[in-house]
């Protein structure tokens, strides 16, 4: 090696290796590439260079005179040049050059030079060169070379480097290199809101693991998270950012092909998953697998696969329900705070045109959660309502929440439609239990559900292992504690519900047919809380999970007990004992295929979080 001390450092790469392997096919593609080794590696070893290693499509060099790197740096482009004059297939290299002391240990060098020229190497175009200020210092006015001086140019990790760029012919490349942001991620047309913190704790799972699942039910803005998250972290990423959309795949086996196609990657006769670890093997680049749930297996199966074969991939995946595949983070995602839910509310108000109301703003984005898909549609009705009558219509959301945007995807242009898409998810027995579930007035135990669900088709023992998906797919959520259910539709009383009043009973503006059982004044708060996943494991849960749970207050209580007496009760649980007295909520509607089993009640008064 060249030694310990001062050193020249030389990266090469030959730009878009990847497509023209796709393109010419395997053997083709191996003759250019020999073609561009002998090239390379020849012009180094003529300048006094000793190749370090090679780094997939290019080479790591060392010289123990900087003038020596920047000549084969020039005759390396000068060569490729007039190599591409007489060849149809084109090659274009890129190479970076820093110099300063490194350390040699086991056939490698070690410092900062070493990041330097390789970050250089990465951030330059084909056909450029690019160098470090103190190369320019260390070769003066020997050799001739033309030197351009960019300024500093910002590098992955690293302090601004004072860079210049060497223009070996008249029309060598001597920009400033812009933060190339590698990738298909689609331009954002409208303002993203809110989830700062949320940003930066996805950020930092993605720092620490390789790959995170944003979780959670349909409409609470897992996707545009996803891309917000990609756009915020692209210049990050030295191969890009790319967008797999798993909505439209019908096939689950041809998930790898439309990830290929995502990437770019066509025409190439090899296997699909073969390409695609090939292409991924060595790149610093994150991939966003959207909506896996309609193809959860197949996707997780690719996703693991690619995972293991790919050291320096990431990626961030959204789905209602997690991937299970060893090295998952989930994080689960919520309604916006109360703030951002009113600015989301006013941002998409028909014409942007002030409405006033804040109060009445405030009150229908807390019966709507916080989430965003609802909010947009709410904001939509006030073409034709005003703030007080959307408010008074709230509690039949599903047939008010409709006509969303004409370019949205079909299951986000109403809201029975993404409620819907997770209805699909279920097989026949989850979709029995599910609606067998809905004649709780929102909350139950285990013990409650086994009584209502068990016949001979499921029996008792089988309920909870039904329960579980339920969960995960964001229709059930459990109470926090573990002491009991929520089906979808009521409420959680962990956000911030009165601590001396945490289990009231909740009011009407829930689901459609939601019937009011409370006296007084009744939250009208987080309506889609048990949308909302329990980072809690179900199976871990309920083993522990008590029959009964202390009545939050005899008033609450009694008035309930009163009013299912009041009450029909179904034809399919005859004798069926009333939910736990933890949960007495308002919803009793599970799903848009169920039918009401109360009659309606006025609404209470809407009721606010403090903060």
């Amino acid at each position: 090696m060249a030694g310990a001390g001062t050193v020249t450092l030389l990266f090469t790469d030959l730009v878009g290796s990847t497509e023209s392997l796709v393109a010419l096919g395997e053997d083709r593609y191996d003759s250019v590439r020999d073609e561009h080794d002998a090239l390379v590696g020849g012009t180094i070893a003529a300048h006094d260079g000793e190749v370090v290693k090679h780094t997939g499509d290019g080479y790591m060099a060392a010289f123990p005179r900087a003038g020596d790197a920047v000549a084969a740096a020039a005759e390396i482009q000068r060569l490729v040049s007039r190599r591409n004059d007489d060849s149809e297939v084109k090659l274009e290299v890129r190479i970076g050059i820093s110099a300063g002391d490194v350390t040699a240990r086991s056939g490698d060098y070690h410092g900062v030079p070493v990041i330097e020229a390789a970050r250089l190497c990465a951030v330059a175009a084909g056909g450029q060169i690019l160098a470090s200020q103190t190369v320019r210092s260390l070769v003066g006015s020997r050799g001739g070379h033309d030197f351009v001086n960019l300024g500093d140019v910002d590098l992955k990790g690293l302090p601004p480097l004072a860079t210049v760029a060497v223009r070996w012919s008249d029309d060598a490349p001597v920009f400033v290199p812009a933060p190339r942001v590698k990738g298909n991620l689609p331009a954002s047309v409208d303002r993203f809101i809110g989830r700062q913190h949320e940003v930066d704790a996805i950020r930092a799972l993605l720092g620490e693991g390789q790959l995170v699942t944003l979780t959670g039910p349909g409409g609470s803005g897992k996707t545009r998270l996803a891309l917000e998250l990609g756009r915020s972290i692209g210049a990050e990423q030295a191969d890009g950012i790319w967008l797999v959309d798993l909505a439209s795949i019908d096939d689950e086996t041809l998930i790898a092909e439309a990830t290929m196609a995502a990437l770019g990657l066509r025409g190439s006769d090899a296997p699909a998953r073969d390409v695609l670890r090939s292409h991924l093997a060595r790149r610093d680049t994150l991939v966003l697998f959207d909506n896996c749930e309609r193809v959860l297996g197949n996707a997780a199966t690719l996703i693991s696969e690619l995972l293991a074969a790919c050291p320096l991939m990431r990626v961030l995946a959204t789905s209602r329900e997690p991937l299970r595949v060893p090295g998952e983070t989930e994080y689960s995602v919520e309604g916006l705070a109360r703030e951002e839910a009113v600015e989301l509310f006013a941002e998409r108000v028909p014409g942007r045109r002030r409405i006033g109301h804040r109060g009445v703003i405030v009150r229908i984005c807390a019966a709507l959660e916080g989430i965003p898909l609802a909010i947009e549609l709410a904001a939509a009705k006030l073409r034709v309502l005003s703030p007080a009558e959307l408010a008074d219509r709230l509690d039949d959301q599903l047939a008010v929440l409709v006509h969303g945007r004409r370019t949205a995807p079909e299951r986000q242009r109403t809201l029975r439609a993404t409620l819907d898409w997770s209805y699909d998810l279920l097989d026949d027995d989850e979709r029995t239990v599910f609606r067998r579930l809905g004649i709780f007035a929102g909350g139950f135990t285990l013990d409650a559900a086994e009584q209502v669900v068990a016949d001979d088709q499921i029996p008792g023992a089988g309920v909870n292992d039904l329960l579980e998906p339920l969960v995960e797919r964001s229709l059930l959520t459990m109470v926090p504690g573990g002491s009991g259910f929520l089906v979808f539709g009521s409420s959680n009383p962990s956000v911030s519900t009165p601590p001396s009043d945490s289990m009231r009973p909740v009011n009407a503006t829930r689901w459609p047919n939601v019937t009011s059982t409370g006296s007084g004044t009744s939250p009208a708060r987080r309506p889609w809380s048990s949308l909302s996943r329990s980072t809690s494991r179900l199976s871990a849960s309920t083993k522990s999970t008590p029959t009964s749970v202390k009545r939050s207050s005899s008033r609450s209580a009694t008035a309930t007990r009163s009013r299912r007496r009041k009450s029909s009760t179904p034809s399919h649980s005859p004798g069926l004992r009333p939910a736990s007295p933890t949960r007495v909520c308002g919803a009793n509607v599970c799903s848009p295929l169920f039918p009401p089993t109360h009659p309606r009640s006025p609404e209470p008064e809407l009721w606010l979080p403090p903060g």
